[in-house]
């Protein structure tokens, strides 16, 4: 389930990203200045997958039973 998850959060992430670079040329192409992001979106995604890889293993840690 988690790698589902995972793909799906994947495939948004490069389709904003498109979608983010696409408007950025039509402003440029307009004349208006286009002003850069204070943090990348490769270092957002990169906080995002740690966090959910991070809260999986939590999980996965708190619910199984110690043998």
């Amino acid at each position: 389930m988690l790698k589902y998850i995972t793909l799906l959060i994947v495939v948004y992430f490069f389709y904003w990203l498109l979608k983010q670079k696409i408007r950025e040329r039509k402003m440029e192409i307009k004349g208006e200045v286009v002003s850069k992001q204070p943090i990348r979106p490769i270092t957002l995604m990169s906080f995002i997958m740690v966090a959910v890889y991070g809260g999986y293993m939590l999980y996965y840690l708190l619910t199984s039973q110690a043998s």
